[in-house]
């Protein structure tokens, strides 16, 4: 088994050059969050209002 630790900077280098190779769709842009994560979001979007948006519903789980 597995476990890799949330973020980019404990990724091995194989994760972050894949993470590297998908593109966000037409529109969209991608969005690093905090803890390393990426998600894309329409291209109009406020990066740190999708960050707010995505720890409200986190905290909320």
């Amino acid at each position: 088994m597995v476990a890799l630790a949330d973020g980019a900077a404990n990724e091995p280098a194989a994760l972050t050059a894949l993470r590297d190779l998908v593109k966000p769709p037409d529109g969209m842009t991608a969005i690093a969050l905090d803890d390393g994560r990426r998600v894309f979001a329409p291209a109009s979007s406020s990066p740190a209002e999708v960050k707010r948006q995505f720890a409200k519903r986190e905290k909320a789980s």
